[in-house]
């Protein structure tokens, strides 16, 4: 799961960063579709990632309403597949003290259902999970030297398994299903 939240917390703070222009305006609303194809090392096993994105957000001056669906497909060398299909509100706020950015996420819905070309569901992360990570941003106008203060689950309600796992069951499973 953190393997899926990464690319979705940045996403959100590119979007945060993005929606500050509209400072005191009216929430923004935002719809996307995303369809991108890369090759990637994904746990150790060379993997083609396609990432289906259908976004649709409300930006506001703190905050972001998100009701996207996103469909992950990493396929190995042999044909085999594996998918990540998420999907619900993510309900993100951030607050800027100094250099120090703090961010909560709150995700509910499905966080993780993974499925493999044998059929099989993996994984099924459902319910409502809430994170907290705090950022030293340190200089603001560069992100290569961020350092993660801390990162937290604040809020649990529903099954998590990749939570649950310190997130490492994603690893496990990409390694059953495509190592």
């Amino acid at each position: 799961m953190r393997r899926v939240l990464r690319p979705l917390l940045l996403t959100a703070l590119v979007l945060l960063m993005s929606a500050q222009v509209a400072l005191g305006a009216k929430p923004i609303h935002d719809k996307f579709v995303v369809d991108e194809t890369f090759e990637e090392n994904l746990c150790g096993i060379e993997v083609v990632t396609r990432v289906q994105l259908k976004g649709n957000a409300l930006f506001f001056e703190d905050r972001i309403t998100d009701v996207s669906q996103i469909r992950l497909t990493f396929t190995n060398a042999d044909g085999d597949w594996l998918e990540n299909f998420i999907a619900g509100p993510a309900f993100i706020e951030e607050q800027l003290d100094g250099d120090i950015l703090t961010f909560t996420v709150r995700l509910a819905g499905i966080q993780e259902r993974l499925r493999s070309s044998a059929g099989l569901t993996a994984a099924f992360d459902r319910g409502q999970i809430t994170f907290r990570d705090v950022v030293d941003l340190n200089d603001l106008e560069n992100p290569e030297d961020d350092v993660v203060l801390s990162s937290e689950i604040i809020f649990q309600a529903g099954p998590h398994p990749e939570a649950d796992s310190g997130f490492t069951l994603f690893c496990d499973v990409v390694q059953d299903v495509l190592g």
